[in-house]
């Protein structure tokens, strides 16, 4: 298993984000929002957007890195594998 988040799995342009609207889920925040859309595989893809409220760049994309790491360790309950 690869340890990495797969550019396959983030949400990365507009029309993307735009397909959210209508089949995906929003999740709002006082500095950021998360896109989670279903994928076509099966799995679930992640876009992060977050205000400058947060800080500078490399502060805000330090933070949208730990998110998506965060999305790609911990399934959520459609997700999980049976044991």
């Amino acid at each position: 298993m690869s340890e990495e988040f797969a550019k396959g799995a983030r949400l990365l342009k507009r029309p993307e984000f735009e397909r959210v609207y209508d089949n995906g889920r929003r999740l709002r925040g006082r500095f950021m929002m998360l896109f989670v859309l279903p994928g076509e595989t099966g799995g679930r893809r992640l876009g992060v957007a977050a205000t400058r409220k947060i800080g500078s760049a490399v502060e805000r994309n330090r933070i949208k890195r730990r998110v998506r790491e965060i999305f790609r360790r911990r399934p959520v309950d459609g997700d999980r594998k049976s044991t």
